[in-house]
């Protein structure tokens, strides 16, 4: 709480039964906390949240985003999540050239020549037969 700047002098604390509020009176940041039965716990919980709410304020982000940061850098990754890594699986990737069985490959040849031998007797490709 020092190193941010936040004093005991500076909080105001108010209870009701087992929950604690408390007020950061230079920053007016207001935190609650009612998460145990026992009083002490909850103002430990408080100040935590407090902390938080500060760190937060200091870096100009929410206390939730603080809170996932720290918990992706604790988990080895990287800052933020990024939709490209994401969709990677989704892009199309070069394989193989597909391997075409040796029966297909007969039947191409067959199919290529007779439509060949076709197209010469029927004058459809002469100007380019005759190029040849």
């Amino acid at each position: 709480m020092d190193a941010l700047g936040c004093h005991e002098r500076d909080l105001e604390e108010s209870f009701r039964g087992t929950s604690i509020t408390i007020l950061h009176r230079p920053t007016g940041i207001k935190v609650r906390c009612n998460r145990e039965r026992s009083q002490a716990l909850n103002r430990f919980f408080a100040r935590r949240l407090l902390v938080e709410e500060l760190e937060a304020q200091v870096e100009n982000k929410t206390r939730h985003e603080i809170k996932a940061e720290q918990l992706r850098e604790k988990k080895g990754r990287n800052k933020k999540p990024r939709v490209d890594r994401s969709l990677s699986q989704f892009h199309l990737r070069p394989e193989k050239e597909p391997t075409v069985s040796p029966a297909v490959e007969t039947l191409l040849k067959r199919w290529h020549a007779s439509n060949d031998s076709e197209r010469d007797s029927t004058g459809g490709d002469v100007a380019t037969s005759a190029q040849e």
